[in-house]
């Protein structure tokens, strides 16, 4: 009777971890930062800005590769079928404002290149991908 009772509630944990994903993969971070699943956007990975409670604020949707440094973070993300680049000052970013307040983007390749040439981020390279 025992043995019957432990293999029903492994049944039914079983049954609501695959449910709810109670283990968030984390796909990338650096320091207050960091890429999870998006829960309301299937197969999309999004850059969040962590908050003290543990929750996130989205700031970039459907990365697919990042870079970052000590000042800023660099993104591509693909929707659609299209690239776009991002650039994000890690320093002008804060919980008060909305993403397109301060991040940079979207751009396509060759304005992303001008912009990081006049940043002086060229030597800033894309560490990750996640495709």
């Amino acid at each position: 009777m025992k043995t019957t009772k432990y293999i029903l509630i492994l049944l039914i944990l079983s049954f609501l971890n695959s449910c709810f994903d109670i283990n968030e993969r984390t796909y990338w971070n650096d320091e207050k930062y960091e890429i999870t699943d998006n829960p309301g956007i299937a197969s999309c990975k999004t850059l969040y800005l962590k908050l003290d409670n543990g929750d996130g604020i989205g700031r970039v949707d459907f990365i697919s590769r990042i870079g970052s440094n000590n000042t800023y973070i660099i993104a591509e993300s693909i929707k659609n079928g299209m690239k776009e680049y991002w650039i994000l000052n890690k320093g002008k970013d804060s919980e008060n404002y909305n993403a397109s307040e301060y991040i940079e983007g979207p751009f396509d390749i060759s304005t992303f290149d001008i912009r990081r040439e006049e940043l002086e981020i060229l030597q800033l390279d894309f560490e990750t991908n996640l495709e």
